[in-house]
């Protein structure tokens, strides 16, 4: 096991003292009631959807159940500017991108805590939450340094998981083509003034062709107490994944293997201080991956890498009359111990504070800054102001600036071999984001539009002058990305209770970017999307038997386009769910990254069961 940092270490353990001390000294007064919140990641103070300022994508639990998906990257890909591209499927491995942006440029959280992969975001998605245990994922997109400092460039991706509140036995069985076999059990029982949830779930495929097998296992424990300040949560995740890596990092080598573990430790809690509601979060990831570029010769080239962050952030929120102040701090490390990238360890740590004013009615004025420190790059500023206006009581127009950045990982700064350079010199890269966007809603009908521009500089990719040189990493010059967005969805069933058809929803992305930078061939930057047109339908036909439709159509600034429909037939008897659901359908042949082949059509057909359905 790696060694932390003393000194930090020593602070950690100093706050995480006093996050246990806290409640002693809190009084009964909440400032916030959470059944009444519904978004949390676009400001560091909770707010309702209604009044944001922002672009944001919130994905709820009945969404999350009614979708055609086994993952979380299948559930984003379904959602507007979020590009999402799978080497496998069932989450083996994706990268997700937003509006343009690299698949680094995201940012991960699970419940406000940044858990995005220091070795290299291709790990950002071995998440160790079960679907069952998510309650919804909010997608802010856009700046997010003056939230979050680092890594939020192109957006903010946030896990938020389902608490125990009732007691609950939930059991889902499924199985599928080529050998898809899925169970898991969840156990949430109230004792006192304590609550617990347990969840246990396994997930194998033998491959949809050669090399594509997986077996992944998911543990999840969440307990919460309520205390007369509020509560105080505990949560223990695991999950245990190996696959087939079929051409995964490189064309020559179709028998790659690899094996991922992560484990996410943390504690958190919302406790009413008087007039203010102090949030204090302690957290402890590791992750190891194991791979093997040809599993015929396991020892002819494997490498070994384990990734530990650990830290503690503590946050603060005050209304007054001025509105809604909040102000934080933030410290961590992250260590890697690697038999191809070394041994490294850095801290990052720093101060935000953001405000939420009303200078005149119906405008609401938001700004906000981070001051961050990374070791090796020193203390930095960056700034943001969201503005929102509410041109009636149904609609509103909001306008972000935001400066933002991204340090290098492990492998981009470190990483060695005959195709791959990495390059200890990195600088983080920087951007510029300017977005004006509307919102219009009512009881069965909504509508969005937006439009942005993103300045980036010193941005860090993979590139080479030419196709036999091997890929090196370089802070490219500068690259500005521009996009529009445009969302619509009606409700049938409020006007026509009798229509068949209950909602539909269609969302359009429109991207395109300049680069400045040189003849160089980019592997990254300048691979996205620029188009994307997501359809989603909601049938009933009858009571208790309802069908979802998902259709995608995708065409990226450099490949070819494609379209994919997938569809989910429910099934509701009593307590028991039945359901059945294809992927794409119409068996489209396609790539989302390299040259790996994404599964066909793919059939697959299970059952739940829930203990509080009616």
């Amino acid at each position: 096991m790696l060694k932390p940092n003393t000194g930090v270490a020593q602070v950690i353990i100093f706050l995480a003292a006093m996050l246990f001390a806290l409640p002693s000294f809190a009084q009964e007064e909440r400032i916030y009631e959470l059944d009444t919140v519904i978004v949390v990641t676009a400001a560091r103070a909770p707010s309702t959807f209604s009044d944001l300022a922002r672009s944001v994508i919130v994905i709820g639990r009945s969404e999350i159940e009614a979708a055609p998906v086994r993952s979380v990257d299948e559930l984003l890909a379904r959602a507007l500017g979020v590009d999402v591209r799978r080497r496998g499927t069932s989450g083996v491995q994706a990268d997700v991108s937003i509006r343009g942006g690299t698949f680094e440029q995201t940012l991960f959280l699970i419940d406000g805590i940044k858990v995005s992969d220091p070795q290299t975001g291709h790990h950002n998605l071995d998440l160790p939450v079960a679907l069952a245990d998510i309650e919804r994922i909010e997608v802010l997109k856009g700046p997010g340094s003056k939230l979050y400092g680092p890594n939020a460039m192109g957006g903010v991706v946030n896990i938020i998981t389902r608490q125990a509140a009732d007691e609950l036995t939930h059991v889902e069985i499924a199985t599928g083509d080529f050998g898809l076999f899925e169970r898991l059990a969840t156990l949430s029982y109230p004792l006192g003034i304590t609550t617990h949830r347990l969840t246990l779930g396994r997930m194998n495929s033998t491959g949809y062709r050669s090399n594509t097998e997986f077996d992944a296992t998911t543990f999840g424990y969440s307990a919460r107490v309520l205390t007369g300040a509020g509560p105080i949560s505990f949560s223990a995740r695991y999950l245990d994944k190996e696959f087939g890596a079929y051409r995964f990092y490189s064309d020559l080598f179709a028998d790659e293997w690899e094996a991922t573990k992560t484990l996410f430790l943390s504690a958190d809690a919302k406790l009413g201080i008087g007039r203010a509601v102090l949030s204090p979060k302690l957290f402890w990831r590791r992750h190891k991956d194991d791979f093997i570029l040809d599993r015929n010769r396991p020892e002819w080239y494997r490498n070994r890498h384990t990734t530990d962050q650990y830290g503690v952030e503590l946050l603060t929120s005050l209304t007054s009359f001025w509105g809604v102040s909040t102000l934080g701090a933030e410290l961590a490390g992250e260590e890697i111990k690697s038999t191809n990238l070394g041994s490294h360890f850095r801290t990052r740590g720093g101060l935000f504070f953001e405000m939420s004013l009303t200078p005149i009615a119906k405008l609401v004025f938001v700004p906000g800054a981070t001051v961050y420190h990374y070791t090796n790059w020193g203390w930095n500023i960056w700034p943001g102001i969201d503005m929102g206006y509410q041109l009636s009581p149904h609609a509103r127009l909001f306008f972000t600036v935001g400066k933002s950045f991204r340090v290098p990982t492990y492998t981009e700064l470190h990483y060695q071999s005959p195709a791959n350079i990495g390059n200890p010199d990195l600088q983080p890269e920087k951007s510029w984001t300017y977005e004006i966007g509307t919102r219009l809603w009512s009881s069965s009908v909504s509508a969005s539009l937006s439009t942005f521009v993103r300045k980036g500089t010193d941005l860090i990719d993979w590139a080479r002058h030419d196709p036999k040189d091997p890929w090196q990493v370089l802070n490219v010059t500068h690259v500005t990305t521009r996009g529009v967005e445009i969302g619509a969805a009606t409700k049938l069933n409020e006007a026509w209770s009798w229509s068949p058809v209950t909602d539909i929803s269609a969302r359009y992305t429109f991207l395109d970017s300049k680069r400045t930078a040189g003849d160089c061939e980019s592997k990254y930057v300048l691979d996205h999307l620029r188009h994307q047109v997501v359809v989603d339908v909601g049938q009933r036909w009858s009571a208790s038997v309802r069908q979802s439709w998902n259709l995608r159509y995708l065409k990226r600034l450099q490949g070819d386009d494609y379209f994919v429909i997938d569809t989910r037939l429910s099934w509701r008897v009593g307590k028991v769910k039945l359901f059945a659901e294809a992927t794409n359908l119409l068996d489209t042949p396609y790539t989302e990254l390299g040259t790996v082949p994404t599964p066909g059509r793919w059939l697959r057909a299970g059952l739940w069961f829930d203990s509080l359905l009616d």
